[in-house]
């Protein structure tokens, strides 16, 4: 607890026999108090983020109490760090409610707070707008003096594609990568999906995440909601294996295809996270041990190929099509009744080559898609892709894949 005495202003005099006299201001006394006990020497007791809250409530509450005037400025200059980040926030929801009408400024050189801030300014509970915005300087050659810049600062998916636009194309994949974790603890802590245990969060992983929501989603009871979040994950785990890879080494020689693969990864990290906010997590949603079919998986795959091609994203598309492959192979297999000694796993190429040794695909066909085994294998490099063989290959499985019509 705290308690306050107020010493109104008294006028002394400057020393002792003296007629002069000075004013003293009024002062604000804090008294702390912890168990009943009066801690004279609070500030040799108190941490600093209690110290930091003790000062600014005694701020706050001269501002309220303060005459108004017609310019009503708030501008608070890192004064927060001193507290932890939860509390922060519950600063910020005071200001919220006991200013509103004042004009608000908050800077601050940490990273980690601005996002945050971002993100807690962006929920719907906050009724002002809120600009974000960054200043950096630009020092230049054979000037005397920096520049500083301002430029905006939108959400991480925002900045992605800005660095995008600058060709920073390292820069726009870490963002967007960062994104798509922040997206995936989100709906995890929505959905109380449980991840595997950790000793410390630093060794949470973007796969733990993606893992267990690909689990859940695929058990969604609603058919159409179900169709989309498969295809989604199908194009998450092929820009994760792209681009939101943190050993992804871009390829020099392949500089001209990395803007599609971006600007897919992009979409589609967006489409994923607007899908998971529109997502209703209640128990009755969703059907428990539900796994994906080879058909679901055919689709999907083949709905994520076609989105990354429309999209440049080139090699994305042509992993998504080797994972249609595998999923067209398990179907049409086991219609030819391709035969393998029991036990076995049979991999693509195994059911692949069986088949025809087994005199079982016919030589038309095998005429079909023979031309495109380097699309189906993801062995024709980017550059080289043709979308309209690319185009035939996936009408080709799908085709191929969809049970003949009864006589």
């Amino acid at each position: 607890a705290v308690s306050l005495t107020y010493q109104p202003a008294t006028l002394k005099p400057t020393k002792t026999g003296s007629t002069k006299l000075v004013l003293h201001p009024p002062r604000l006394l804090a008294h702390p108090i912890f168990r009943r006990l009066t801690l004279p020497d609070y500030d040799r007791v108190l941490n600093e983020a209690r110290l930091s809250a003790l000062a600014l409530c005694l701020f706050f509450a001269a501002l309220k109490d303060s005459p108004s005037t017609s310019l009503r400025l708030l501008a608070l200059d890192d004064i927060l760090i001193g507290l932890d980040m939860s509390n922060r926030v519950k600063v910020m929801d005071l200001i919220q409610e006991h200013f509103k009408q004042w004009q608000i400024i908050i800077l601050t050189y940490s990273k980690a707070w601005f996002e945050r801030l971002k993100a807690h300014m962006e929920s719907s509970h906050m009724s002002a707008s809120w600009k974000a915005i960054i200043l950096f300087e630009d020092k230049r050659e054979q000037e005397t003096s920096p520049r500083i810049v301002v430029e905006d600062s939108g959400d991480r998916i925002e900045m992605a594609a800005r660095h995008l636009r600058r060709k920073d194309y390292h820069g726009a994949a870490v963002y967007v990568r960062i994104a798509l974790e922040g997206m995936c603890h989100q709906a995890c802590a929505a959905g109380a999906i449980p991840v595997p245990h950790v000793e410390s969060q630093k060794d949470r992983k973007l796969e733990h995440f993606l893992a267990v929501l690909d689990t859940k989603l695929c058990e969604l009871l609603d058919d159409e909601r179900r169709k989309i979040a498969v295809q989604l994950l199908a194009r998450i785990r092929m820009a994760k294996g792209f681009v939101l890879n943190r050993n992804a080494h871009f390829d020099v020689e392949e500089e001209d295809t990395l803007s599609g693969e971006i600007v897919s990864a992009i979409a589609t990290v967006k489409n994923f996270g607007d899908f998971l906010k529109s997502q209703h997590w209640a128990k009755s949603n969703f059907r428990g041990g539900q796994q994906l079919t080879p058909a679901e998986r055919l689709t999907a795959n083949i709905g994520a190929a076609r989105d990354a091609v429309s999209r440049g994203g080139l090699k994305q598309a042509l992993g998504s099509l080797g994972e249609a492959n595998e999923a067209f192979w398990e179907i049409f297999g086991a219609r030819l009744g391709v035969q393998f000694p029991v036990g076995t796993k049979p991999t693509t190429p195994d059911i692949w080559n069986a088949a025809k040794v087994q005199n079982r695909l016919s030589p038309s066909v095998e005429a079909r898609l023979n031309p495109l085994r380097p699309y189906l294998y993801g062995s024709v490099k980017s550059k080289d892709i043709e979308v309209a063989k690319f185009a035939d290959a996936a009408n080709t499985l799908e085709e191929l894949a969809t049970p003949p019509a009864p006589a």
